[in-house]
């Protein structure tokens, strides 16, 4: 577009001149020029094309419209028009009884709006009343009957039974000081006191292992053994092998002194060995030494 006042070439699209600030008048009643080859605008004094030399054409400016725009009214109306469709689907699937409100939790439930959901899906499907009330019912006595299937299997179950052969497996797996109450819901609390953090883990698999159990509660606690407590476990252990001969110290860091005498060295290695089983020994000190007579 050129200025009347100026003369200068300004945007089509400018209100006021950039370089002498004077209103641009419209030019949409007078009409303007355009390339039918580029779309270049000319002024109504221009006769041909600067860019490709083909003759202008005359047309009146509000009939130009821009791609952009066509463009967007077209995406923006196929927007709208997956928004209804999807829509119109969800309002058919919800009123139809496809999508139920609540899975399963009022099962003595009165259809208390069974009336306008044969309304609305006869005029979609063009059903009678009778098929679409026939159609409802079926799908809730089914949903009824496995929830019915599902509740008889749950008190089939013998919780008593069911507690006495979780503790069983506690006691084959060597947690005797474990024990296991198992609730109406069959829920596991585990009670009890080991004296390795390890145990306690053992014990919680074990009862994750029954497929009847729904939730574990551990609440074993862990006592952890002291160094006299220690040695007398040692020398119970040393005493029952008839190594009654042997003195066991236990310091603060779980090492261990071994000292006196056996008759062979069959029974010093016996010995060390015994103190080294202990899980909770940290080292085992040998002075025990060997009196054959």
């Amino acid at each position: 577009m050129i200025c009347k006042n100026c003369k200068a070439v300004i945007p089509d699209n400018v209100r006021f001149c950039p370089k002498c600030g004077v209103k641009i008048e419209s030019e949409t009643s007078e009409g303007v020029l355009i390339c039918p080859k580029c779309g270049t605008s000319y002024p109504l004094t221009a006769k041909f094309c600067e860019k490709d030399g083909t003759p202008l054409q005359k047309i009146k400016r509000e009939t130009v419209k821009t791609s952009f725009s066509n463009q967007m009214s077209l995406i923006w109306g196929l927007i709208i028009s997956f928004i209804l469709i999807i829509g119109l689907i969800v309002g058919y699937l919800y009123f139809s009884g496809k999508i139920l409100k609540e899975e399963g939790l009022e099962l003595d439930a009165t259809f208390e709006t069974s009336e306008e959901l044969i309304e609305n899906t006869q005029e979609d499907l063009n059903l009678s009343k009778e098929e679409i009330q026939t159609e409802h019912k079926k799908e809730f006595a089914d949903f009824k009957e496995s929830f019915e299937i599902k509740r008889v299997k749950v008190e089939k179950i013998n919780i008593s039974e069911l507690e006495k052969d979780l503790n069983e497996s506690l006691r084959k797996s060597g947690l005797s000081n474990v024990y296991a109450e198992v609730e109406s819901d069959l829920t596991v609390t585990l009670k009890g006191t080991v004296n390795d953090p390890k145990h306690k883990i053992l014990a919680e698999n074990l009862i994750k292992a029954n497929k009847f159990v729904k939730g574990i509660r551990n609440k074993i606690n862990v006592k952890l053994l002291t160094p006299e407590e220690l040695k007398k476990k040692i020398c119970i252990v040393l005493e029952k092998n008839g190594l009654t001969d042997i003195k066991v110290e236990v310091n603060k860091n779980f090492e261990v002194t071994l000292s006196g005498v056996v008759k062979s060295y069959e029974d010093k290695i016996k010995a060390k060995k015994i103190a080294e089983g202990f899980k909770e020994v940290k080292r085992v000190k040998d002075m025990i030494f060997v009196v054959v007579r």
